[in-house]
């Protein structure tokens, strides 16, 4: 039987949104901090080969922060808008993430690894 549950799989887009979070607000050090430390809590959790997610999330993740939305409209109101969060939510619809969660599925699969359960920090 494969290994895939629902579970794994928002585990994995939700690590993404963190890593891509923290790429894009890593000169802010209070949401930094938060993100990186979220990061590292999934990253002990989980099953997936962490050069595999590597290999294909960095680039996708310094893609998606690189992107130019400047809306000059905004620009008016507020100067040097990034929108930031929006590249990130952007990133976690996008179906090519979609293909990256199945690839390391396939590689989860493949090795016969069964997936610690996703836990919850209390009172979060």
């Amino acid at each position: 039987m494969a290994v895939k549950t629902q579970v794994d799989v928002r585990s994995f887009k939700d690590a993404v949104l963190a890593i891509c979070l923290a790429e894009a607000y890593r000169h802010d050090p209070i949401p930094a901090k938060d993100l990186q430390a979220s990061i590292a809590a999934w990253r002990r959790s989980t099953v997936l080969d962490q050069k595999q997610v590597d290999k294909y999330v960095t680039p996708l993740v310094d893609a998606y922060v690189q992107r130019d939305y400047f809306n000059p409209l905004a620009e008016t109101e507020v100067r040097g808008l990034r929108f930031d969060f929006l590249k990130c939510l952007d990133l976690y619809h996008d179906p090519i993430l979609d293909r990256v969660v199945k690839k390391l599925e396939e590689d989860i699969n493949h090795r016969g690894a069964r997936p610690l359960p996703h836990k919850r920090i209390e009172g979060r």
